[in-house]
């Protein structure tokens, strides 16, 4: 795990377009730590419900590494 953004990141409002969630979510963001991105869904998350987030390739760390590949999870959120 590499820092993603300079310290003075750390805190402040973020913006990730590298990120795509399906269904798409309104969300805030912001940087735990320079390697944490904090993500808070506007709306409680809908039970019962698959989520699948996605990171683009060509999403680069400080140091100017790319994934190379697109990185892509699914999460289920829980019945009612």
């Amino acid at each position: 795990s590499q820092a993603m953004v300079p310290p003075e990141a750390v805190g402040a409002p973020a913006a990730l377009p590298a990120l795509r969630l399906t269904p798409p979510l309104s969300l805030t963001a912001r940087w735990a730590d320079q390697r944490t991105l904090l993500l808070r869904p506007a709306a409680p998350l809908a039970p019962a419900t698959r989520y699948r987030a996605e990171l683009d390739a060509d999403l680069a760390d400080l140091r100017g590494v790319e994934l190379g590949a697109p990185f892509r999870w699914d999460f289920v959120t829980a019945w009612p």
